[in-house]
């Protein structure tokens, strides 16, 4: 799923999403997803895409009403009423995945690099 953050500053930050939270974290704070505020391919060939913009909890598709900001604050009591978790995607957990994700084609080459670097660290300059 691809999220879209509209900005006020007039940016525009699009995030992949591979898990479905109940709730969204961003820099204006948290953000539901309701079934109507997520497009998707009539293929379903693409990625589904949920828009979202600053000050508001519903994303484009969705209408924000004192409604859907009650089910929002009765979720978020119930769940800490049972004792269970909240499943919240935060930002920096986002973005922490997709560095991992970019990262990931170079792990091997860190490894053996920081390998190596022990191995002479440890010797006493005899490399032979």
């Amino acid at each position: 799923m691809k999220l879209r953050i509209y900005n006020k500053s007039g940016t525009i930050r699009v995030e992949t999403e591979k898990k479905s939270y109940d709730f969204y974290e961003f820099h204006d704070g948290m953000h539901v997803i309701p079934p109507e505020g997520v497009y998707r391919d009539r293929e379903g060939k693409r990625p589904a895409i949920v828009t979202f913009f600053d000050g508001l909890i519903a994303p484009l598709g969705s209408v924000q009403n004192m409604s859907l900001v009650d089910k929002t604050w009765l979720n978020m009591d119930m769940r800490k009423d049972s004792g269970a978790p909240p499943s919240v995607s935060k930002g920096w957990a986002r973005s922490l995945a997709a560095f991992m994700d970019a990262a990931t084609p170079y792990l091997p080459i860190v490894i053996i690099g920081l390998l190596l670097l022990y191995a002479i660290a440890t010797t006493d300059g005899n490399l032979i």
